[in-house]
């Protein structure tokens, strides 16, 4: 009998030889809206972070992320794709408090370009995708819980 982490490993790896054998450069994530805990638009108000995205995306982001529950076969590809996230923000320092780090992957959602944002702390796990840009994506997109999305990322256009 193999335990779950054993069949999660051997699952990462299917994935990994199936994206060789595909040699592709891009990936479509597919998932479902949901409303998260409000960190995102906590965070992203901070004019540290939006000093730090704007920086490293030429944009000011919303003052929240979308978040995104990933389907099963997209959750396999994201924890491959997560690593690969080209931009990366190591995180500040102000009154004695440690603010973390995060990583951007470029995607595109409905032709907007957006960034998939990974922060170094999160209450999230491998399932979900944040996703940020200087829309409200919701409102533009006429989104709502349960609402289905996908995002493409093109490695082609990103420097890893």
């Amino acid at each position: 009998m193999l335990t779950q982490k054993a069949i999660d490993y051997l699952n990462e790896i299917k994935s990994r030889l199936a994206m060789l054998e595909k040699q592709t450069s891009s990936f479509l994530l597919k998932g479902e809206v949901f409303t998260g805990f409000g960190d995102g638009k906590y965070y992203l108000s901070l004019p540290e972070y939006q000093k730090a995205v704007k920086s490293l995306t030429s944009y000011v982001p919303f003052p929240g992320t979308l978040n995104l529950k990933l389907d099963s076969e997209s959750v396999v590809t994201y924890k491959l794709l997560k690593n690969l996230a080209p931009i990366k923000f190591p995180g500040f320092i102000s009154n004695k408090r440690s603010f973390g780090g995060f990583s951007l992957m470029p995607c595109v959602i409905k032709n907007l370009n957006c960034h998939i944002i990974i922060p170094f702390r999160t209450h999230y796990d491998h399932t979900v995708a944040e996703i940020i840009s200087p829309y409200w994506l919701r409102k533009m997109l006429s989104l709502q819980d349960g609402s289905k999305l996908e995002v493409e990322i093109n490695l082609s256009s990103v420097d890893i």
